[in-house]
């Protein structure tokens, strides 16, 4: 009489366990990616709008420029995390806006997203 082994051994399981839990966690760094990648397009989106309301402002009001550039840096802080404007030039010729952890550059070169975030626009 022969000896047939039938059914999955328990090592066969635990391989294709471990297979799938690696195809599971790369499939959830790709989403953590993707959600990063969108939390950081929709602050540029907001920054972009906050730009265009500024040059607005400066379009309708140009008499008072530095009550102006407060309200609108009191909507950069409540719209984006640290969010801090400012204006170049006296006509202002461009105006910079940054959030992010580090706000205190002022050079709008060395952009890295989460860290440093900005977009500059000329008037």
């Amino acid at each position: 009489m022969k000896n047939c082994v039938k059914g999955t051994g328990f090592i066969e399981v635990l391989v294709s366990l471990t297979i799938l839990s690696f195809l599971l966690l790369g499939f959830n760094a790709m989403e953590f990616a993707a959600l990063q990648a969108n939390h950081n397009a929709y602050f540029f989106s907001l920054a972009q709008n906050q730009l265009d309301a500024m040059v607005q402002r400066l379009e309708a009001h140009p008499d008072d420029v530095q009550g102006e550039l407060t309200l609108w840096n009191q909507q950069n802080q409540a719209l984006l995390p640290n969010g801090k404007g400012y204006l170049s030039g006296n006509p202002p010729d461009s105006i910079t806006l940054f959030w992010g952890q580090k706000t205190t550059e002022k050079n709008c070169d060395h952009i890295q997203l989460g860290k440093i975030n900005c977009l500059k626009l000329p008037v």
